[in-house]
């Protein structure tokens, strides 16, 4: 068998880490952008099959949007909270299939791998506060963030390289983890029912990708 390898170097750009309540009142869907650089060797096993391997570190970026629903405050209110102080790793393979299309290769392919996580602030509190006509200070919200809640977990992921020329090559991709990067609680005080419960972060994001090739093919 003869094998044609190359390696590239990538900046990825992230969203969609999804956040998990026990409750979803009192919360607002929310978007937090993030980037993540990637180094992959590419391997061509014949004219149709490709393999990539390599390595991804980044940010894992995710946003709390509280939104207020106190008998106190002003309802509606929201109130974001952005975090973006835990880092992640992975090893990643995945086995595609080439195509050309107006003149360009495209490679459509899924694989799996491993991710680790690490924080530079295990724990994170958030909290939002009303001060009321006789100044007395009084809290509406409160949340408490740990991570990393998983230190090793599997990925899956699927994803597509258009190739721009020699060099250059665009990608989209989507990877899933099944396990939480972080894990909190929450609580709302002064609401009509007592409102309290848990949050998980999961590592489910859509990545955007630009890719350079260092070198030419070698055949092994």
């Amino acid at each position: 068998m003869i094998v044609h390898a190359q390696t590239d170097i990538g900046l990825l750009i992230s969203a969609g880490n999804r956040q998990h309540y026990s409750n979803s009142q009192g919360f607002k869907s929310a978007l937090a952008p993030s980037l993540a650089v990637s180094i992959s060797k590419n391997g061509k096993l014949n004219n149709q099959w490709t393999f990539r391997y390599g390595l991804v570190a980044g940010v894992l970026g995710y946003k709390l949007n509280v939104i207020m629903i106190d008998t106190l405050g002003a309802n509606g209110d929201i109130s974001p909270f952005p975090e973006y102080s835990t880092f992640f790793g992975s090893a990643e393979f995945l086995l595609g299939r080439k195509f050309s299309v107006f003149k360009r290769d495209i490679l459509i392919g899924g694989g799996v791998g491993v991710t680790t996580y690490i924080s530079a602030t295990p724990t994170s509190l958030y909290g939002v506060e009303v001060l009321l006509p006789n100044n007395n200070l009084v809290s509406l919200f409160e949340a408490r963030m740990n991570s990393p809640a998983t230190r090793l977990t599997m990925l899956w992921k699927v994803a597509l390289y258009y190739k721009l020329n020699s060099r250059i090559s665009a990608s989209i991709e989507y990877i899933h983890h099944n396990d939480p990067a972080a894990e909190g609680t929450y609580i709302f005080y002064h609401t009509a029912k007592p409102l309290s419960g848990q949050i998980n972060v999961y590592q489910q994001e859509f990545r955007i990708g630009i890719f350079y090739t260092l070198g030419s093919a070698q055949a092994h």
